[in-house]
């Protein structure tokens, strides 16, 4: 049986001017400093890292889980950047993620987070909604209570 493709997305708008949201997020190392589910991470390899194309970072969740995840491309003036799952303990394959902030004025960015893969060993409308529920839409209330707390 042939694994059907699925896509998923979040957007939100949150209240902090783009930069300000970029500097959290640009630094591919740094998802345990804003997203709750992620209580370690750890960066594979020598060098300064953290930004670059070909970073792969090694993330432990809430849960146990562990997943490796490599820095595809970075565009920092599009406020944009695309990884991939490698490998790890996720029902997911052949894994894309794209996060992407716009400014909407000069306090408010909207960020859409999307991902697309392919299920493994669990159904389709499973992973859709475990991504959408546990990783992106989580990701950008942790994201966004970053910046509110900082401020």
């Amino acid at each position: 049986m042939q694994s059907k493709r699925v896509s998923v997305e979040a957007s939100r708008i949150i209240n902090a001017a783009v930069d300000r949201l970029w500097a959290e997020v640009a630094n591919f190392n740094n998802v345990a400093a804003w997203h709750p589910d992620v209580t370690e991470r750890q960066r594979e390899g020598a060098g300064p890292g953290g930004g670059k194309p070909g970073d792969i970072r090694v993330l432990k969740l809430r849960n146990g889980t562990s997943v490796r995840e490599r820095l595809v491309r970075i565009d920092p003036e599009a406020h944009r950047y695309e990884y991939s799952v490698l490998d790890g303990q996720l029902p997911l394959k052949n894994h894309i993620s794209t996060m992407a902030m716009r400014t909407v004025d000069a306090r408010r960015t909207e960020v859409t987070w999307q991902a697309s893969c392919e299920p493994a060993g669990i159904p389709a409308e499973a992973l859709v909604e475990g991504v959408r529920s546990s990783v992106l839409e989580l990701g950008l209330e942790g994201l966004t209570q970053k910046v509110l707390d900082a401020e």
